[in-house]
């Protein structure tokens, strides 16, 4: 038995997440290849996003079903079954249960529920790019000019191009999103647009204030998102502090296949086209990999904070730290990586950050690392 669930079975019952030995890797490999390829083997983004996903729920169907079983001689246990990583979460379990299952050659891991920190949110400048408050709920920015980071990229000069981010659908896990906010509550799509695993609230709400303020960063009117044309949806993957890998779980099928409120009525078809994930923590973690995996397997493009552990190297934050997704660190005033912006290598022996943007008006950063 894992000795951290041994240690919280000692205090009682827990929580557990479950990983099967049959992985989702051979179901996605066909997908991610043709992905590599450029080859177009579905007429449309839809029939793209139903066949992975088609494909993912099979698999689960297939090789979940032993563990579901041994589950069933046990009365209450309340689970959530996920197809997108092929695993099973279970709440309030003791050790008798643990026990039992441990000894099903289908399962990898038996791992208690854990928590991964926010990227928190540093002082600078008109509030770093969002122009939101730092603490507590998001407040709507009132004025008239760009924020320090949209200037600082030129992004008004890409706008007098013609591209603002229209036609652009832009998913967030993160804290959740003050919906009502002045500057992005007309682009939220509405139905299919937002899920809150734990509480199931039926709209979109931010009791911290680090969701809305990634998200004003994205896509925020009025001179404070670079994309001030594009829509947004949203999970609410994390509490006030940090997020459980349940939760964040959750909202990665959620983003693969959206769902109702209540998690009914599946509609991939409404799949964002990116992610935005300013969250992560430790190095080379990999328990998000089957879900990113995913995600490129349906054409959705991942994006992940570095994290703020810097300025020593190697100390590039999971999921930043692993492959096939867009990992993002923070600049200043210099054009020169801040100094907490946390850097590489990645274990892997990988470059991280991939890119870097405005994160501090000031100079404090360093033009090496």
């Amino acid at each position: 038995m894992d000795p951290r669930v041994t240690k919280l079975l000692g205090f009682g019952k827990t929580n557990v997440m479950i990983t099967l030995a049959n992985t989702t890797d051979a179901i996605l490999a066909p997908f991610l290849s043709a992905q590599a390829e450029g080859l177009q083997a579905f007429a449309s983004r839809e029939e793209l996003l139903n066949a992975v996903a088609n494909a993912l729920q099979a698999h689960a169907a297939l090789t979940q079903g032993p563990v579901l079983q041994a589950i069933a001689q046990f009365t209450g246990i309340d689970l959530t079954s996920y197809w997108i990583s092929n695993q099973i979460f279970l709440r309030n379990v003791d050790s008798l249960i643990v026990s039992v299952l441990q000894q099903l050659p289908v399962i990898a891991t038996i791992e208690p529920e854990f928590f991964i920190p926010l990227t928190s949110s540093r002082p600078t400048f008109e509030n770093l790019v969002a122009g939101v408050e730092e603490e507590g709920l998001a407040r709507p920015r009132q004025a008239s000019t760009n924020t320090y980071g949209v200037n600082k990229i030129r992004a008004p000069d890409v706008w007098n191009l013609g591209y603002t981010g229209q036609g652009v659908l832009v998913g967030g896990i993160d804290t959740g999103v003050r919906g009502t906010h002045s500057a992005f509550a007309s682009r939220f799509i509405g139905q299919y647009g937002w899920y809150d695993p734990v509480s199931k609230t039926p709209t979109p709400n931010d009791q911290n204030g680090h969701g809305t303020h990634t998200m004003g960063t994205i896509l925020g009117s009025g001179g404070i998102g670079v994309a001030p044309s594009a829509t947004w949806m949203a999970c609410k993957g994390c509490g006030t502090s940090s997020c459980s890998n349940n939760a964040l779980t959750a909202c990665g099928q959620f983003m693969q296949c959206p769902t109702l409120t209540d998690g009914s009525r599946r509609d991939c078809s409404k799949a964002p086209m990116i992610v935005s994930n300013s969250w992560g923590g430790g190095q080379g973690g990999t328990f998000f990999n089957g879900i990113i995996n995913a995600w490129r397997a349906g054409g959705i493009i991942p994006v992940f904070s570095i994290g703020n552990s810097g300025p020593n190297c190697g100390t590039a934050n999971s999921p930043g730290d692993q492959p096939n997704l867009i990992s993002v660190g923070a600049t200043d005033a210099n054009d020169a990586l801040a100094s907490y912006s946390s850097v590489g290598p990645a274990r892997s022996g990988a470059t991280k950050p991939d890119i870097a943007a405005p994160g501090s008006s000031t100079k404090i950063g360093r033009a090496h690392v």
